[in-house]
């Protein structure tokens, strides 16, 4: 009875989670959006003189063929939580970079593409760097980037299956933990938000 009672409580703070990225996003649109033809959305304009920039990409999600493929070529299935995230973006670069969730580029983009965010940072490619640099148990997927220290966030740095832990790129020392992956995204939000409404 416990066990029913914390996963009602733990899909309740997921949902509202949710809820207050999505209001996140909705507060930047407000600077304007625009929808590539890879069905990216970028989000919050910033008026330069040299053309387009913007703040916040979110990139679309990935189907479920992709889901599986992007598994058996990772080796090894993903969390749930990330599972879920996938399934409604496949990536996300947030406040021009600061914080990117990598994720699966689709193969049919071209030379040319209309804009470099069109696709996410490739997961297989983190995971490959880090596992390079021999702290990073087998199991653990490391899925997002800090841009301002590099440091890595991951799966399976700890006991609990859902906590996140942000690892220092080089030695995979411990900085942060999360207790799910929305609690993560929602902290990097509201960090970097106010440090760069602040700034």
């Amino acid at each position: 009875m416990g066990t029913k009672a914390s996963v009602g409580a733990n899909a309740v703070i997921e949902t509202a989670a949710i809820v207050n990225i999505q209001d996140f996003l909705d507060r930047w649109r407000q600077m304007g959006s625009r929808k590539l033809t890879s069905g990216t959305e970028l989000i919050g304009e910033v008026p330069t003189e040299d053309g387009e920039l913007w703040m916040h990409a979110i990139y679309p999600k990935l189907p479920l063929a992709s889901l599986e493929k992007l598994q058996t070529q990772l080796g090894q299935s993903l969390p749930r939580d990330l599972r879920a995230l996938y399934r409604l973006t496949r990536g996300i670069s947030l406040f021009q970079g600061a914080f990117r969730v990598y994720g699966k580029r689709a193969s049919s983009f071209g030379f040319g593409y209309e804009d470099p965010l069109a696709q996410p940072d490739d997961l297989l490619q983190l995971n490959h760097e880090i596992e390079a640099l021999g702290w990073k148990p087998s199991h653990a997927i490391a899925f997002a980037v800090n841009g301002w220290d590099q440091s890595v966030h991951l799966f399976g740095m700890t006991n609990k299956p859902r906590q996140i832990a942000r690892c220092d790129r080089s030695t995979g020392k411990v900085l942060e933990l999360h207790e799910s992956i929305w609690e993560c995204l929602m902290a990097r939000l509201y960090k970097l938000d106010q440090l760069f409404v602040r700034s």
